[in-house]
């Protein structure tokens, strides 16, 4: 439950740097007053409505659309969570002590 919940606020986080960070650096501030409809400057706001906020809602979206996606397909093919991997190691593992060298 609690690395759901930070993820949870890591994500928070990140969308909202990704809202202030780019070629144009906006304020923390007016992305604030932006998002609530109280700001004015029309070259922060053309650039975090028009361009900055449709490419954050459409990253979040295809990220929790391949999580799912990936979900599915593990469920589906009842491959539990680090399976590949552990099944990866074994096979070597069982490899190398099949050949034993200096035998």
């Amino acid at each position: 439950m609690k690395t759901i919940v930070l993820g949870a606020i890591a994500i928070i986080i990140l969308f909202f740097a990704n809202l202030a960070w780019g070629s144009v650096n906006i304020p923390w501030q007016d992305v604030g007053a932006i998002i609530s409809g109280s700001q004015s400057d029309e070259t922060y706001r053309y650039i975090l409505l028009e361009s900055r906020l449709p490419a954050a809602i459409t990253a979040l979206l295809s990220g929790a659309a391949l999580a799912t996606s990936g979900l599915l397909l593990q469920t589906a093919f009842r491959n539990p969570r680090h399976t590949v991997r552990l099944t990866a190691w074994r096979s070597a593992v069982l490899q190398g002590a099949e050949t034993q060298p200096g035998q």
